[in-house]
């Protein structure tokens, strides 16, 4: 089964509280990424949410995330920014990295 961001989120939330929903619902680290996502909470994950998490982990280290041996872990999947589940033929891929370039000033 592949997890969507949102759903990946919602679940390692009830993993870090041992599976007690409530407890989850009524956290109160502010300071993870995840804390506007937690289960109850409406709206969707994107997946920069989870990078920035996954660089709260590792304390800011990009190169662990990339290499992260945690492949059990819910978030590995989406770790680098990226969801996995979609698929951008070759033609979409160059037109949003054209369009990323634009709006960063780098067009080529």
């Amino acid at each position: 089964m592949r997890l969507s961001p949102t759903i990946a989120v919602k679940k390692y939330c009830l993993d870090c509280v041992d599976k007690v929903r409530l407890e989850a619902v009524n956290c109160t680290d502010v300071s993870c990424a995840f804390y506007p996502h937690r289960p109850r909470q409406k709206g969707r994950v994107s997946v920069k949410t989870i990078r920035k998490f996954c660089l709260q982990c590792t304390s800011g280290d990009r190169e662990y995330v990339r290499n992260c041996p945690k492949v059990k872990c819910l978030c590995h999947p989406f770790r680098m920014g990226t969801n996995p589940n979609i698929r951008l033929s070759e033609e979409e891929r160059v037109r949003r990295r054209a369009k990323f370039l634009e709006n960063v000033g780098v067009a080529r």
